[in-house]
């Protein structure tokens, strides 16, 4: 999914063509912005965007992902239990 600088379309906060970032409470490090308070609703709507365009990646609601499967450093699935029947 990276695509060219990374953000897949993410209006992120910049500051001399730079991605800028700042403390935020709660965290304990610095962390990326947008230039409004819209931060975690759009970078979800990206995703979600990017998604629905990807051939291949399968979508499938109630479940609880519990692990990540990697071949070669990369994400090729998950493991989930589903949330109403605890079925895997």
């Amino acid at each position: 999914m990276y695509q060219g600088n990374g953000c897949l379309g993410v209006g992120w906060a910049r500051k001399d063509g730079k991605i800028t970032s700042a403390f935020a409470p709660g965290t304990t490090g610095r962390v990326a912005s947008m230039s409004t308070s819209s931060t975690p609703p759009a970078v979800s709507k990206t995703l979600r965007t990017v998604v629905h365009k990807t051939p291949g990646i399968i979508r499938k609601g109630d479940l609880c992902v519990v692990d990540l499967l990697k071949v070669d450093g990369e994400v090729t699935g998950a493991v989930a239990w589903h949330a109403g029947t605890g079925a895997p």
